[in-house]
């Protein structure tokens, strides 16, 4: 099956927005999806490494790797990993004081 899939994509790049994703990078993404040992983080930030998706900045464009990659997943037909849940701030542990720096003068 993942052969057919691969097949299927072979010769065949995709447009999300204004970026250009080859079928090597769509041949990538439809392989790491189907082992199911990847987070939508990992693999946002794997596009970015394997496109050269970077800022002016020299950073990776992870915000917008990770916007495009459910229309490459649906090009594909293959589903992304669920979203983990983020925790939420208003219940998350306190700094101790210790490891706050100490700022008055001596």
């Amino acid at each position: 099956m993942l052969m057919q899939v691969i097949g299927f994509l072979h010769g065949a790049g995709m447009q999300v927005g204004l970026r250009h994703f080859d079928s090597r990078t769509l041949d990538w993404l439809a392989v790491a999806l189907r082992s199911g040992e990847h987070t939508r983080h990992s693999l946002a930030r794997e596009l970015c490494e394997r496109t050269g998706w970077l800022n002016a900045l020299g950073r990776r464009c992870l915000s917008a790797a990770a916007a495009a990659l459910p229309a490459l997943a649906e090009r594909i037909g293959i589903e992304l990993p669920p979203a983990r849940d983020m925790p939420d701030p208003a219940v998350a542990p306190a700094v101790p004081a210790r490891d706050v720096p100490d700022t008055r003068l001596a």
